[in-house]
């Protein structure tokens, strides 16, 4: 994988626990 789809995947992650936290 490239670094800037580990980046986008993280992003993905990172949006999907603010909502869960939300």
């Amino acid at each position: 994988m490239l670094r800037e789809e580990l980046d986008l995947l993280e992003e993905l992650q990172d949006g999907a626990a603010l909502r869960e936290a939300s």
